[in-house]
């Protein structure tokens, strides 16, 4: 079957389903060749960064090796994928607050793209306490657009391998060498040092309006619905409080009196979304 453009007469592809575009020979030669690359060529202490996760298929803390910022740079030159920014916006959060997003797409020589983007907050991380550490403007911005270019070059080579430079202190990874708290999540929970993290009134103090920001502005970029929030919530943090919607008069979820590690276990529950 053709199709007439212009004086020209091209074929119609009328295959019912898609197909690979290379044998599973072919694929497996492409994988070994990035592995071979991350084993062989990049610098195991340089281009890759330690930290402690909670594996919850195992239940256990183990260290794991992410590759950081040089390791996908190389990466774009040893596939010779070409990176570039397609947008960069920022939004004002209030109280000093700050959030940079960038788009950027990476394109292989055969044509083939991908896209990548990138959030950085300039309150996202935090003392032990739970206080903010306020960052640059100058350096949250470079952070966003690191985790864009990141994800652009990982989503066309890497098979989506996340980056070091999206693991926070306030996210389920922690740097090798430093202490790491037991946290709940919905999705396995690690074990508590000596009882079970307590619940609002119980000694953890709410978390601040940064904090709670910080989620907001998660669910307001990712559109998540409130709904959606709400059973999330009740999944991830069953004990937190509830107030009276004054739209819906039905009870909610208060995100007010989230604890630091009831807010954790939320971010971690919505980890795929907000991916």
């Amino acid at each position: 079957m053709v199709k007439k453009t212009g004086q020209e007469l091209e074929p119609i592809n009328t295959q019912a389903i898609v197909m690979p575009a290379v044998s599973a020979k072919q694929a497996l030669e492409a994988w070994k060749a990035y592995l071979d690359l991350k084993l062989n060529v990049l610098d195991q202490d340089k281009d890759f960064t330690e930290f402690t996760e909670w594996d919850s298929r195992k239940g256990v803390y183990v260290t794991t090796k992410r590759p950081n910022k040089a390791a996908w740079r190389k990466m774009s030159t040893f596939f010779n994928v070409d990176v570039k920014v397609v947008r960069e916006w920022k939004e004002d959060m209030g109280d000093g607050r700050w959030v940079f997003y960038t788009d950027y797409i990476a394109v292989a020589p055969n044509g083939r793209m991908a896209p990548g983007d990138g959030a950085c907050d300039t309150h996202e991380k935090h003392r032990k306490d739970g206080s903010v550490i306020t960052n640059s403007m100058h350096n949250t911005r470079g952070t966003a657009h690191t985790r864009g270019h990141n994800r652009a070059v990982s989503n066309l080579v890497g098979g989506g391998e996340v980056s070091a430079e999206e693991i926070t202190a306030d996210a389920p990874g922690h740097p090798a060498g430093q202490t790491v708290t037991p946290m709940p999540s919905a999705q396995g929970a690690p074990p508590a040092t000596g009882t079970t993290p307590p619940a609002n009134g119980n000694g953890e103090k709410p978390i601040s309006k940064a904090q709670l920001g910080l989620l907001r502005g998660k669910f307001k970029q990712y559109k998540v619905e409130d709904q959606d929030i709400i059973e999330a919530v009740n999944v991830a943090v069953p004990s937190l409080e509830k107030i009276k919607d004054p739209a819906s008069g039905e009870m909610v979820p208060d995100l007010t009196k989230l604890t630091r590690p009831q807010w954790v276990a939320l971010i971690r529950y919505f980890e795929p979304a907000f991916e």
